[in-house]
């Protein structure tokens, strides 16, 4: 087989089909961006929709959200252009920020905080429920969006 009909069986295959644009390549784009974010779901349940943007989990939702200053309950009907591009920015520079964070040097392995590894807590509300949030002091807390945790600051995320 070609490379070329090789990787469509593969992509087939995966059920890679049904995958949206990578989510760190899609923020690169304000305009496909927000047409990825059109409709009536709940913010944070749209953003783990990866047939709307592949890539985000809980945590890039929760870190995005926060980053944004956005509340994860809100609709996306509801979200104005600014608050938008806010969200845009914030889930790029959440995945940026993991992944300098959390990319191993040379000779390292990869570490995750579920693992149990001794690694520090990169993100700025996922994990820190109780804790002061780093914007403002006010406490991080938790609840369930879409069956999910979230982590969030409710006085930044209004």
């Amino acid at each position: 087989a070609t490379a070329a009909g090789t990787a469509k069986e593969v992509h087939a295959w995966a059920g890679l089909g049904a995958l949206g644009p990578d989510a760190l390549a899609l923020t690169g784009d304000a305009d496909a961006f927000a047409d990825a974010l059109r409709g009536k779901a709940r913010l944070k349940a749209a953003l783990l929709d990866q047939r709307r943007l592949a890539g985000v989990g809980n945590i890039q939702a929760a870190e995005a959200c926060h980053r944004a200053g956005l509340d994860p309950a809100r609709r996306l009907d509801a979200l104005s252009d600014g608050e938008r591009e806010a969200l845009r920015q914030g889930l790029r520079d959440s995945l940026e920020h993991t992944l300098r964070a959390t990319l191993p040097r040379a000779g390292d392995e990869v570490a995750y905080l579920s693992d149990g590894a001794h690694v520090d807590n990169p993100f700025l509300v996922y994990g820190r429920a109780g804790l002061p949030c780093g914007r403002c002091g006010a406490v991080v807390t938790t609840r369930k969006e879409g069956g999910r945790t979230t982590y969030l600051c409710a006085a930044c995320q209004r």
